[in-house]
């Protein structure tokens, strides 16, 4: 479902590329005001990003118990979703 919608497999813990798009996420969320992402407006694309973050919602429950060392990544994708789509 996730490749249909154009996403990636998450990745597992440590894979060289999600390490680099940690790296990324950190230095982004470093160099955003609170006040920037307290006033984020509503997403252009919303009705998929609901859909997405639902999916992946769901994924981290799965993961939880079957296979957590993918959960970082599905968590920073999640946070991206949000930050670039708002």
């Amino acid at each position: 479902m996730l490749t249909k919608l154009g996403e990636q497999i998450p990745r597992e813990l440590g894979d060289p590329g999600l390490t680099i798009d940690l790296n990324a996420m950190i230095s982004t969320l470093h160099g955003t005001a609170d006040k920037a992402i307290l006033s984020m407006g509503t997403s252009h694309q919303a009705r998929q990003d609901a859909l997405l973050l639902g999916i992946y919602s769901t994924l981290t429950l799965i993961f939880m118990e079957d296979a957590p060392q993918y959960n970082l990544d599905v968590s920073r994708r999640m946070l991206e979703i949000t930050l670039i789509n708002g």
